[in-house]
Protein backbone atom coordinates (compact mmCIF):
# COMPACT_ATOMS: atom_id res chain seq x y z
CA UNK A 1 0.00 0.00 0.00
CA UNK A 2 1.76 3.46 -1.35
CA UNK A 3 1.42 6.51 1.19
CA UNK A 4 -1.17 8.54 -1.10
CA UNK A 5 -0.98 11.44 1.41
CA UNK A 6 2.58 12.37 -0.20
CA UNK A 7 2.49 14.91 -2.56
CA UNK A 8 4.40 13.03 -5.59
CA UNK A 9 4.24 15.07 -8.55
CA UNK A 10 2.35 12.40 -10.69
CA UNK A 11 0.16 10.85 -8.41
CA UNK A 12 -2.94 9.55 -9.68
CA UNK A 13 -6.26 11.62 -9.43
CA UNK A 14 -9.48 10.18 -7.38
CA UNK A 15 -11.20 9.20 -11.12
CA UNK A 16 -7.58 7.82 -12.62
CA UNK A 17 -6.45 4.76 -11.94
CA UNK A 18 -3.83 3.91 -14.37
CA UNK A 19 -2.80 0.51 -13.18
CA UNK A 20 -5.89 -0.71 -12.82
CA UNK A 21 -8.17 -1.51 -16.64
CA UNK A 22 -10.56 1.60 -16.43
CA UNK A 23 -13.09 -1.31 -17.40
CA UNK A 24 -12.89 -3.12 -14.33
CA UNK A 25 -13.03 -0.24 -12.55
CA UNK A 26 -16.35 1.06 -14.20
CA UNK A 27 -17.81 -2.68 -13.74
CA UNK A 28 -16.98 -2.47 -9.93
CA UNK A 29 -18.42 0.42 -10.10
CA UNK A 30 -21.55 -0.31 -11.36
CA UNK A 31 -21.97 -4.04 -8.92
CA UNK A 32 -21.27 -1.96 -5.80
CA UNK A 33 -23.83 0.23 -6.82
CA UNK A 34 -26.27 -1.92 -7.79
CA UNK A 35 -25.74 -4.06 -4.33
CA UNK A 36 -26.07 -0.77 -2.71
CA UNK A 37 -29.54 -0.18 -4.42
CA UNK A 38 -31.00 -3.32 -3.63
CA UNK A 39 -29.92 -2.92 -0.23
CA UNK A 40 -31.32 0.49 0.71
CA UNK A 41 -34.60 -0.03 -2.04
CA UNK A 42 -35.91 -3.31 -1.08
CA UNK A 43 -38.85 -3.05 0.42
CA UNK A 44 -37.97 0.24 1.67
CA UNK A 45 -41.89 1.07 1.78
CA UNK A 46 -42.73 -1.52 4.21
CA UNK A 47 -41.83 -0.83 7.69
CA UNK A 48 -44.11 1.40 9.85
CA UNK A 49 -42.45 5.03 10.18
CA UNK A 50 -40.96 5.80 13.33
CA UNK A 51 -40.65 8.57 15.97
CA UNK A 52 -37.43 10.21 14.46
CA UNK A 53 -38.74 9.83 10.51
CA UNK A 54 -42.26 11.28 11.71
CA UNK A 55 -40.01 14.00 13.26
CA UNK A 56 -38.04 14.80 10.20
CA UNK A 57 -41.34 15.06 8.03
CA UNK A 58 -43.12 17.52 10.66
CA UNK A 59 -40.53 19.84 10.81
CA UNK A 60 -40.92 20.91 6.90
CA UNK A 61 -44.58 20.98 7.23
CA UNK A 62 -44.66 24.44 8.74
CA UNK A 63 -43.66 27.26 7.14
CA UNK A 64 -40.39 28.36 5.87
CA UNK A 65 -39.71 30.52 8.63
CA UNK A 66 -41.34 28.25 11.14
CA UNK A 67 -39.06 25.32 9.83
CA UNK A 68 -35.98 27.57 10.59
CA UNK A 69 -36.77 28.40 14.08
CA UNK A 70 -37.72 24.71 15.04
CA UNK A 71 -34.06 23.96 13.48
CA UNK A 72 -32.08 26.19 15.08
CA UNK A 73 -33.44 25.97 17.95
CA UNK A 74 -33.82 21.84 18.60
CA UNK A 75 -31.43 19.36 18.53
CA UNK A 76 -33.34 16.76 16.76
CA UNK A 77 -33.03 18.59 12.74
CA UNK A 78 -29.62 19.80 11.68
CA UNK A 79 -30.58 23.01 9.80
CA UNK A 80 -28.87 21.72 6.51
CA UNK A 81 -30.82 18.63 6.82
CA UNK A 82 -33.73 20.58 7.44
CA UNK A 83 -33.04 22.67 4.80
CA UNK A 84 -32.69 19.83 2.30
CA UNK A 85 -35.58 17.92 3.60
CA UNK A 86 -37.91 20.73 3.34
CA UNK A 87 -36.90 21.49 -0.23
CA UNK A 88 -37.38 17.69 -1.63
CA UNK A 89 -40.72 17.67 1.09
CA UNK A 90 -42.07 21.28 -1.02
CA UNK A 91 -41.44 18.90 -4.53
CA UNK A 92 -43.29 15.62 -3.27
CA UNK A 93 -45.13 16.78 -0.63
CA UNK A 94 -44.90 15.11 3.15
CA UNK A 95 -44.28 11.71 3.21
CA UNK A 96 -41.77 9.56 4.27
CA UNK A 97 -41.14 7.79 1.41
CA UNK A 98 -38.97 10.68 0.10
CA UNK A 99 -37.12 11.01 2.16
CA UNK A 100 -36.24 7.33 2.74
CA UNK A 101 -35.23 7.78 -1.37
CA UNK A 102 -32.89 10.44 -0.09
CA UNK A 103 -31.11 8.21 2.18
CA UNK A 104 -30.92 5.31 -0.19
CA UNK A 105 -29.50 7.61 -2.93
CA UNK A 106 -26.75 8.87 -0.69
CA UNK A 107 -25.67 5.45 0.30
CA UNK A 108 -25.15 4.29 -3.21
CA UNK A 109 -23.39 7.18 -4.24
CA UNK A 110 -21.57 6.92 -0.46
CA UNK A 111 -20.26 3.39 -1.47
CA UNK A 112 -19.03 3.61 -5.24
CA UNK A 113 -17.12 6.75 -3.93
CA UNK A 114 -15.26 4.50 -1.11
CA UNK A 115 -15.10 2.40 -3.64
CA UNK A 116 -12.99 5.10 -6.18
CA UNK A 117 -10.72 5.54 -2.98
CA UNK A 118 -10.16 2.58 -1.76
CA UNK A 119 -9.07 1.30 -5.51
CA UNK A 120 -5.95 3.98 -5.26
CA UNK A 121 -4.84 2.62 -2.16
CA UNK A 122 -5.19 -1.25 -2.73
CA UNK A 123 -5.26 -4.06 -5.46
CA UNK A 124 -8.64 -4.45 -7.31
CA UNK A 125 -9.62 -7.32 -5.12
CA UNK A 126 -8.66 -5.96 -1.59
CA UNK A 127 -10.33 -2.75 -2.77
CA UNK A 128 -13.86 -4.46 -3.79
CA UNK A 129 -13.85 -6.74 -1.00
CA UNK A 130 -13.35 -4.23 1.62
CA UNK A 131 -16.11 -1.47 0.13
CA UNK A 132 -18.36 -5.08 -0.18
CA UNK A 133 -17.42 -5.49 3.61
CA UNK A 134 -18.49 -1.55 4.42
CA UNK A 135 -21.62 -1.70 2.36
CA UNK A 136 -23.38 -4.72 3.83
CA UNK A 137 -22.29 -3.62 7.38
CA UNK A 138 -25.79 -3.72 9.14
CA UNK A 139 -25.77 -0.28 11.07
CA UNK A 140 -24.93 1.25 7.42
CA UNK A 141 -27.89 -0.50 5.61
CA UNK A 142 -30.27 0.09 8.57
CA UNK A 143 -29.76 4.42 7.91
CA UNK A 144 -29.89 3.73 4.01
CA UNK A 145 -33.67 2.73 4.29
CA UNK A 146 -33.98 5.54 7.28
CA UNK A 147 -35.99 8.61 6.45
CA UNK A 148 -33.06 10.58 8.54
CA UNK A 149 -29.55 12.54 7.58
CA UNK A 150 -27.06 9.89 8.48
CA UNK A 151 -26.09 8.24 5.18
CA UNK A 152 -26.48 11.42 3.41
CA UNK A 153 -23.97 12.50 6.46
CA UNK A 154 -21.50 9.89 5.70
CA UNK A 155 -21.80 10.53 1.71
CA UNK A 156 -20.71 14.18 2.00
CA UNK A 157 -17.87 13.51 4.59
CA UNK A 158 -16.53 10.67 2.54
CA UNK A 159 -17.08 13.30 -0.29
CA UNK A 160 -14.85 15.44 1.78
CA UNK A 161 -11.99 13.19 2.25
CA UNK A 162 -12.20 12.52 -1.51
CA UNK A 163 -11.43 16.18 -2.32
CA UNK A 164 -9.01 16.48 0.49
CA UNK A 165 -6.86 13.88 -1.50
CA UNK A 166 -7.78 14.60 -4.83
CA UNK A 167 -4.83 15.60 -6.89
CA UNK A 168 -4.77 17.05 -9.85
CA UNK A 169 -8.12 18.99 -9.00
CA UNK A 170 -8.98 22.55 -10.57
CA UNK A 171 -10.76 24.38 -7.81
CA UNK A 172 -10.42 21.19 -5.44
CA UNK A 173 -9.98 23.72 -2.36
CA UNK A 174 -12.94 26.04 -2.95
CA UNK A 175 -15.01 22.57 -3.50
CA UNK A 176 -13.60 20.87 -0.21
CA UNK A 177 -14.46 24.21 2.07
CA UNK A 178 -17.84 23.76 0.80
CA UNK A 179 -18.01 20.41 1.33
CA UNK A 180 -16.42 20.81 4.70
CA UNK A 181 -18.49 22.93 5.84
CA UNK A 182 -21.34 21.71 4.92
CA UNK A 183 -21.09 18.27 6.68
CA UNK A 184 -21.22 20.43 9.45
CA UNK A 185 -24.27 22.21 9.23
CA UNK A 186 -25.90 18.23 8.35
CA UNK A 187 -24.56 17.42 11.96
CA UNK A 188 -22.63 18.74 14.29
CA UNK A 189 -20.89 15.47 15.22
CA UNK A 190 -18.79 16.31 11.65
CA UNK A 191 -16.80 18.88 13.45
CA UNK A 192 -14.78 15.79 14.58
CA UNK A 193 -14.26 15.16 11.36
CA UNK A 194 -13.03 18.19 10.38
CA UNK A 195 -10.64 18.30 13.01
CA UNK A 196 -8.82 15.42 11.79
CA UNK A 197 -8.89 16.26 8.36
CA UNK A 198 -7.13 19.52 9.52
CA UNK A 199 -4.82 17.49 11.47
CA UNK A 200 -3.93 15.46 8.19
CA UNK A 201 -3.60 18.80 5.95
CA UNK A 202 -1.47 20.48 8.08
CA UNK A 203 0.80 16.97 8.87
CA UNK A 204 1.41 16.28 5.25
CA UNK A 205 1.41 20.13 4.07
CA UNK A 206 -1.13 20.17 0.93
CA UNK A 207 -2.20 22.80 -0.76
CA UNK A 208 -5.53 22.89 1.44
CA UNK A 209 -3.58 24.12 4.56
CA UNK A 210 -4.45 27.94 3.58
CA UNK A 211 -8.10 26.97 3.30
CA UNK A 212 -8.92 24.46 6.55
CA UNK A 213 -9.45 27.80 8.59
CA UNK A 214 -12.24 29.25 5.70
CA UNK A 215 -13.71 25.39 6.33
CA UNK A 216 -13.78 26.12 10.02
CA UNK A 217 -15.15 29.55 9.66
CA UNK A 218 -17.87 28.97 7.57
CA UNK A 219 -18.67 26.08 10.38
CA UNK A 220 -18.73 28.11 13.25
CA UNK A 221 -22.44 29.50 12.56
CA UNK A 222 -23.90 26.45 12.81
CA UNK A 223 -22.09 25.45 16.08
CA UNK A 224 -22.78 28.84 17.62
CA UNK A 225 -26.32 28.09 17.34
CA UNK A 226 -25.92 24.58 18.55
CA UNK A 227 -24.19 26.14 21.95
CA UNK A 228 -26.62 29.35 22.20
CA UNK A 229 -29.68 28.72 20.99
CA UNK A 230 -30.13 24.89 22.59
CA UNK A 231 -29.63 25.48 26.00
CA UNK A 232 -30.98 21.16 26.64
CA UNK A 233 -29.08 17.81 27.04
CA UNK A 234 -27.04 15.97 25.13
CA UNK A 235 -25.79 18.99 23.07
CA UNK A 236 -22.76 21.27 23.37
CA UNK A 237 -24.37 23.12 25.36
CA UNK A 238 -23.73 21.03 27.96
CA UNK A 239 -20.34 20.43 27.79
CA UNK A 240 -19.96 18.88 31.14
CA UNK A 241 -23.51 17.53 31.27
CA UNK A 242 -24.61 13.97 32.70
CA UNK A 243 -25.01 11.59 30.12
CA UNK A 244 -23.79 8.24 29.41
CA UNK A 245 -20.44 7.21 31.50
CA UNK A 246 -17.89 6.77 29.11
CA UNK A 247 -17.75 3.24 29.74
CA UNK A 248 -20.83 2.09 28.49
CA UNK A 249 -20.44 4.73 25.85
CA UNK A 250 -17.51 2.85 24.46
CA UNK A 251 -18.70 -0.32 24.95
CA UNK A 252 -21.92 0.59 22.85
CA UNK A 253 -19.48 2.08 20.10
CA UNK A 254 -17.64 -1.35 19.98
CA UNK A 255 -21.29 -3.20 19.64
CA UNK A 256 -21.87 -1.20 17.03
CA UNK A 257 -18.67 -1.35 14.69
CA UNK A 258 -19.50 -5.48 15.83
CA UNK A 259 -22.40 -5.90 13.75
CA UNK A 260 -24.79 -3.89 16.35
CA UNK A 261 -28.06 -2.44 14.51
CA UNK A 262 -28.79 1.37 16.19
CA UNK A 263 -32.24 1.53 17.00
CA UNK A 264 -33.06 -1.32 16.53
CA UNK A 265 -34.95 -3.98 18.83
CA UNK A 266 -35.73 -7.20 16.88
CA UNK A 267 -37.90 -9.96 18.50
CA UNK A 268 -36.00 -12.19 20.76
CA UNK A 269 -33.98 -13.63 20.06
CA UNK A 270 -31.33 -11.04 17.86
CA UNK A 271 -29.53 -12.69 15.12
CA UNK A 272 -26.23 -11.60 17.23
CA UNK A 273 -26.05 -11.53 20.77
CA UNK A 274 -24.56 -8.18 22.07
CA UNK A 275 -20.96 -9.94 23.81
CA UNK A 276 -20.47 -11.16 20.20
CA UNK A 277 -21.05 -7.80 18.87
CA UNK A 278 -18.89 -6.67 21.36
CA UNK A 279 -16.10 -9.13 20.74
CA UNK A 280 -16.26 -8.84 17.28
CA UNK A 281 -15.15 -5.08 17.22
CA UNK A 282 -13.11 -5.26 19.79
CA UNK A 283 -11.31 -7.60 17.72
CA UNK A 284 -11.18 -5.82 14.68
CA UNK A 285 -10.06 -3.00 16.71
CA UNK A 286 -7.10 -5.19 18.23
CA UNK A 287 -6.08 -6.36 14.93
CA UNK A 288 -5.80 -3.04 13.45
CA UNK A 289 -4.12 -1.63 16.03
CA UNK A 290 -1.17 -4.15 16.42
CA UNK A 291 -0.38 -4.00 12.59
CA UNK A 292 -0.35 -0.71 12.37
CA UNK A 293 1.98 -0.61 15.26
CA UNK A 294 4.64 -3.30 13.60
CA UNK A 295 3.96 -2.46 10.30
CA UNK A 296 2.05 0.95 9.41
CA UNK A 297 2.52 3.62 7.37
CA UNK A 298 1.57 6.65 7.16
CA UNK A 299 -1.99 5.85 5.82
CA UNK A 300 -2.51 3.27 8.16
CA UNK A 301 -1.60 5.56 11.16
CA UNK A 302 -3.90 8.51 9.88
CA UNK A 303 -6.71 5.97 9.47
CA UNK A 304 -6.08 4.51 13.00
CA UNK A 305 -5.70 7.76 14.66
CA UNK A 306 -8.91 9.12 13.22
CA UNK A 307 -10.85 6.25 14.54
CA UNK A 308 -9.54 5.85 17.62
CA UNK A 309 -10.39 9.94 17.73
CA UNK A 310 -14.11 9.45 16.90
CA UNK A 311 -14.48 6.82 19.75
CA UNK A 312 -12.37 8.40 22.36
CA UNK A 313 -12.50 12.49 22.12
CA UNK A 314 -16.59 12.57 21.74
CA UNK A 315 -17.30 10.13 24.17
CA UNK A 316 -14.38 11.89 26.96
CA UNK A 317 -14.86 15.12 26.02
CA UNK A 318 -18.71 15.45 25.82
CA UNK A 319 -20.61 12.67 26.95
CA UNK A 320 -23.99 13.79 26.24
CA UNK A 321 -23.54 15.09 22.34
CA UNK A 322 -25.40 11.67 21.17
CA UNK A 323 -22.09 10.24 19.97
CA UNK A 324 -22.85 7.33 21.46
CA UNK A 325 -26.57 7.63 23.64
CA UNK A 326 -28.62 5.69 20.71
CA UNK A 327 -25.44 5.73 18.77
CA UNK A 328 -25.65 7.36 15.10
CA UNK A 329 -22.49 9.25 15.14
CA UNK A 330 -20.28 5.68 15.15
CA UNK A 331 -22.19 5.61 11.40
CA UNK A 332 -19.15 7.45 9.97
CA UNK A 333 -16.17 5.24 12.52
CA UNK A 334 -17.91 2.06 10.82
CA UNK A 335 -16.51 2.67 7.72
CA UNK A 336 -12.95 3.68 8.70
CA UNK A 337 -12.58 1.04 11.55
CA UNK A 338 -13.14 -1.37 8.63
CA UNK A 339 -11.26 0.34 5.94
CA UNK A 340 -8.49 0.34 8.73
CA UNK A 341 -8.59 -2.77 8.94
CA UNK A 342 -8.13 -3.81 5.38
CA UNK A 343 -5.46 -1.85 4.82
CA UNK A 344 -3.54 -2.45 7.89
CA UNK A 345 -4.23 -6.33 6.93
CA UNK A 346 -3.05 -5.68 3.34
CA UNK A 347 0.35 -4.71 4.96
CA UNK A 348 0.92 -8.29 4.81
CA UNK A 349 3.13 -9.92 2.29
CA UNK A 350 -0.08 -11.90 1.40
CA UNK A 351 -3.28 -10.78 0.56
CA UNK A 352 -5.24 -13.66 1.65
CA UNK A 353 -5.47 -12.27 5.37
CA UNK A 354 -7.51 -9.53 4.22
CA UNK A 355 -9.72 -11.35 1.51
CA UNK A 356 -10.42 -14.11 4.52
CA UNK A 357 -11.13 -11.52 6.57
CA UNK A 358 -13.48 -9.44 4.30
CA UNK A 359 -15.48 -12.50 3.50
CA UNK A 360 -15.93 -13.87 7.35
CA UNK A 361 -17.47 -10.48 8.07
CA UNK A 362 -19.33 -9.84 5.07
CA UNK A 363 -21.18 -13.33 5.97
CA UNK A 364 -21.63 -11.95 9.67
CA UNK A 365 -23.11 -8.64 8.10
CA UNK A 366 -25.43 -10.36 5.61
CA UNK A 367 -26.61 -12.53 8.35
CA UNK A 368 -27.60 -10.29 10.64
CA UNK A 369 -28.91 -7.81 7.53
CA UNK A 370 -32.13 -10.37 6.74
CA UNK A 371 -33.33 -8.57 9.96
CA UNK A 372 -32.50 -5.04 8.45
CA UNK A 373 -34.28 -5.45 5.52
CA UNK A 374 -37.35 -7.69 6.36
CA UNK A 375 -40.20 -5.35 8.11
CA UNK A 376 -39.56 -5.98 11.79
CA UNK A 377 -41.18 -4.84 14.97
CA UNK A 378 -39.91 -2.85 17.63
CA UNK A 379 -40.62 -0.29 20.43
CA UNK A 380 -39.79 2.47 17.20
CA UNK A 381 -41.97 0.70 14.86
CA UNK A 382 -44.95 -0.19 16.90
CA UNK A 383 -46.41 -2.36 14.21
CA UNK A 384 -45.88 -4.11 11.44
CA UNK A 385 -47.96 -3.21 7.78
CA UNK A 386 -50.85 -5.25 8.21
CA UNK A 387 -51.22 -3.99 11.32
CA UNK A 388 -51.59 0.07 10.27
CA UNK A 389 -53.00 -1.39 6.93
CA UNK A 390 -55.88 -2.94 9.40
CA UNK A 391 -55.93 0.03 12.14
CA UNK A 392 -56.29 2.45 8.92
CA UNK A 393 -58.91 0.75 7.30
CA UNK A 394 -61.02 1.14 10.56
CA UNK A 395 -63.63 4.35 10.58
CA UNK A 396 -62.99 7.01 13.12
CA UNK A 397 -59.70 8.34 14.42
CA UNK A 398 -56.33 6.90 15.38
CA UNK A 399 -55.85 8.08 19.11
CA UNK A 400 -51.73 7.41 20.19
CA UNK A 401 -50.72 7.89 23.15
CA UNK A 402 -48.55 8.24 25.03
CA UNK A 403 -47.50 11.38 22.88
CA UNK A 404 -43.66 11.44 24.17
CA UNK A 405 -42.06 9.96 21.01
CA UNK A 406 -44.44 11.63 18.52
CA UNK A 407 -46.03 14.56 20.36
CA UNK A 408 -43.52 16.63 20.20
CA UNK A 409 -43.51 17.92 16.78
CA UNK A 410 -46.41 18.52 13.90
CA UNK A 411 -47.16 15.25 12.04
CA UNK A 412 -48.46 14.96 8.54
CA UNK A 413 -52.38 15.42 7.67
CA UNK A 414 -53.73 11.99 8.91
CA UNK A 415 -50.80 10.42 10.36
CA UNK A 416 -52.00 7.02 7.91
CA UNK A 417 -55.04 7.73 8.48
CA UNK A 418 -58.13 10.64 8.53
CA UNK A 419 -58.34 12.59 11.94
CA UNK A 420 -55.10 11.33 13.35
CA UNK A 421 -54.82 12.47 17.65
CA UNK A 422 -51.63 12.34 19.28
CA UNK A 423 -52.15 12.65 23.38
CA UNK A 424 -49.12 14.17 24.17
CA UNK A 425 -46.75 14.68 27.54
CA UNK A 426 -43.77 17.00 28.23
CA UNK A 427 -41.48 14.25 29.70
CA UNK A 428 -38.08 15.16 29.31
CA UNK A 429 -38.46 17.85 26.82
CA UNK A 430 -36.77 21.48 26.84
CA UNK A 431 -36.81 24.26 24.56
CA UNK A 432 -39.06 24.41 21.74
CA UNK A 433 -39.78 21.05 22.26
CA UNK A 434 -41.16 21.38 24.88
CA UNK A 435 -43.23 24.34 23.84
CA UNK A 436 -44.15 22.19 21.19
CA UNK A 437 -45.46 19.21 23.77
CA UNK A 438 -47.17 21.62 26.20
CA UNK A 439 -49.67 22.66 23.51
CA UNK A 440 -50.25 19.65 22.53
CA UNK A 441 -50.85 18.41 25.89
CA UNK A 442 -53.36 21.21 26.56
CA UNK A 443 -54.97 20.78 23.44
CA UNK A 444 -55.57 17.11 24.52
CA UNK A 445 -54.60 16.58 27.78
CA UNK A 446 -54.10 13.10 29.09
CA UNK A 447 -55.65 13.78 32.01
CA UNK A 448 -59.08 15.04 30.72
CA UNK A 449 -62.22 13.39 31.89
CA UNK A 450 -63.44 10.64 29.76
CA UNK A 451 -67.05 12.17 29.33
CA UNK A 452 -64.81 15.38 27.31
CA UNK A 453 -62.41 13.07 25.92
CA UNK A 454 -65.88 11.53 23.52
CA UNK A 455 -67.05 15.15 23.09
CA UNK A 456 -64.32 16.83 21.92
CA UNK A 457 -61.70 14.85 20.55
CA UNK A 458 -63.17 12.03 18.74
CA UNK A 459 -66.71 13.61 18.59
CA UNK A 460 -68.22 10.07 19.53
CA UNK A 461 -67.58 8.52 17.06
CA UNK A 462 -65.49 5.18 16.73
CA UNK A 463 -61.79 4.85 17.05
CA UNK A 464 -58.52 3.18 17.81
CA UNK A 465 -56.24 4.00 20.54
CA UNK A 466 -52.28 3.37 19.95
CA UNK A 467 -50.01 2.88 23.62
CA UNK A 468 -46.89 1.88 23.71
CA UNK A 469 -45.76 -1.17 26.15
CA UNK A 470 -45.11 -0.34 29.59
CA UNK A 471 -41.76 -1.91 29.81
CA UNK A 472 -40.96 1.01 26.80
CA UNK A 473 -43.74 3.95 27.99
CA UNK A 474 -43.90 4.50 31.84
CA UNK A 475 -47.47 5.32 31.52
CA UNK A 476 -50.59 3.31 32.59
CA UNK A 477 -52.13 0.89 29.70
CA UNK A 478 -55.68 3.13 30.32
CA UNK A 479 -54.80 6.55 31.44
CA UNK A 480 -55.58 8.21 28.24
CA UNK A 481 -58.65 9.81 29.78
CA UNK A 482 -60.13 9.61 33.84
CA UNK A 483 -63.02 7.26 33.51
CA UNK A 484 -65.33 9.62 35.13
CA UNK A 485 -68.11 7.20 33.61
CA UNK A 486 -67.84 4.24 32.59
CA UNK A 487 -65.73 3.08 29.59
CA UNK A 488 -68.47 0.79 27.72
CA UNK A 489 -70.61 3.63 27.80
CA UNK A 490 -71.63 4.22 24.37
CA UNK A 491 -69.02 1.65 23.08
CA UNK A 492 -67.84 -1.85 23.15
CA UNK A 493 -64.30 -1.87 23.36
CA UNK A 494 -61.81 -4.67 23.00
CA UNK A 495 -57.93 -4.98 22.53
CA UNK A 496 -56.64 -5.91 19.17
CA UNK A 497 -53.38 -8.27 18.85
CA UNK A 498 -53.95 -9.26 22.56
CA UNK A 499 -50.67 -10.65 22.48
CA UNK A 500 -48.23 -7.77 20.91
CA UNK A 501 -45.10 -6.89 22.29
CA UNK A 502 -44.81 -3.80 22.02
CA UNK A 503 -48.27 -1.65 21.78
CA UNK A 504 -51.78 -2.26 23.43
CA UNK A 505 -54.11 -1.51 20.61
CA UNK A 506 -58.19 -0.95 22.05
CA UNK A 507 -60.70 -0.45 19.61
CA UNK A 508 -63.50 1.18 20.97
CA UNK A 509 -66.58 0.73 18.75
CA UNK A 510 -69.41 2.67 19.21
CA UNK A 511 -73.06 1.03 20.32
CA UNK A 512 -75.41 3.71 19.93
Amino acid sequence: MSDSLERPRAEPSLTSTPSIPRSIVVGCSIGIGALAAFLAFYRVTACMPWADEMQTVGYCLGSWGDGLRLATHSQNMPVGYWLLSKILLSITGPNFTTMRVASGVGFVLFAVLAFRLLIRWSPATVALMATLTVVLHPALVWHARDGRVYAILLLVETASVALMIARPFRGRAALWVLTSAGMVYLHHHALFVLAIEVLVILDRRLDLRRAAPWALALAAPDLMLVYLAMGSPNVASQVFGAGQTFAPNLLMAVDRIGAGIPEMMPLPPPPLPQTWCQALGGGILLVATVITAIRGKTVHSWLGLGAIWLLIVPAAAHDALDVFYDPRFIVVVIPLVLVWLMGALTSIPSRWPALIAAAGLSGVFIWTDLNVIRPHISPYRPATKEMVEDIASRPGKIVVHPGYLIGCWPLPDGFKTAGGVVLSETGAMVGVEKEMADENAGRYSPEMPWSRFRREVVGGESFTVIQGAPGFYPRQQISFAVPDEPWETGYRCRRLWPDYPFATIIRFERTR
